[in-house]
């Protein structure tokens, strides 16, 4: 039962992920439209371009915990016997468990102090910036149990959400439907770069802004 409610959370979060990353990329597209073809740039887009890469973000981070996707160095698991091999899996678990819980107690202390702000972009509190690390902690520390059940019970979690083998099997021999697929994964991958590269440029603006050099008569230059 309780496997079966993580895996519904756990799909639950994957889909979620796909709407933001769709609505992600509709925002930064308007932006761009918005500057270079209406000449109008819309304020409010960068700030739900950041705020959804964040939910975006923790939600892949919980499910990648539930799939246990994340990378790991497992060259002296395979190197130590079974039962400790196990042990040591469970340790594993249990710190990352660990660790969800204080970044979801923290971010959770974070929202509530900021709570009464606003973003001025989006007339919207500043605390749900804090809500995704404190949902995803919350749901690192559940999927951390399940996979300690699992252990202890001699069993793994279910197979991965992300399972190329299933949109195989799902396609079939449909052929067109196999080319459309085939065709929609080097646009969105373009999307994809575009609104990475905004994104980024964005950051870079903000957090390392142009230097501006003033000359003044007589002076070689002074940098401010």
């Amino acid at each position: 039962m309780y496997s079966k409610l993580c895996r519904w959370l756990a799909r639950s979060c994957m889909w979620l992920g796909i709407a933001g990353i769709v609505a992600l990329i509709a925002a930064v597209s308007w932006q761009v439209f918005g500057r270079y073809v209406l000449n109008n740039t819309p304020t409010w887009a960068e700030s739900l371009a950041l705020l959804l890469v964040l939910y975006v973000t923790m939600l892949g981070t919980a499910v990648g915990v539930h799939d246990a996707g994340h990378i790991g160095l497992e060259s002296l698991l395979v190197l130590v016997p079974e039962k400790v091999r196990n042990k040591i899996e469970i340790l594993i678990h249990l710190l990352v468990g660990l660790f969800g819980g204080a970044m979801a107690w923290g971010c959770a202390e974070l929202a509530a102090s900021v709570w009464t702000y606003r973003l001025p972009t989006l007339w919207i509190s500043e605390g749900w910036k804090y809500v995704p690390a404190t949902l995803s902690g919350v749901l690192i520390v559940m999927f951390s149990i399940e996979h300690i059940i699992a252990l202890a019970q001699g069993r793994e979690v279910g197979d991965s959400l992300v399972n190329l083998a299933v949109i195989d099997r799902a396609l079939g021999d449909d052929r067109a439907a196999r080319t459309r697929y085939e065709r929609a994964i080097p646009i969105f991958a373009a999307l994809g770069v575009v609104t990475l590269s905004e994104i980024v440029g964005k950051l870079r603006t903000r957090y390392y802004p142009a230097r501006v050099t003033v000359v003044r008569r007589g002076d070689a230059g002074d940098s401010m």
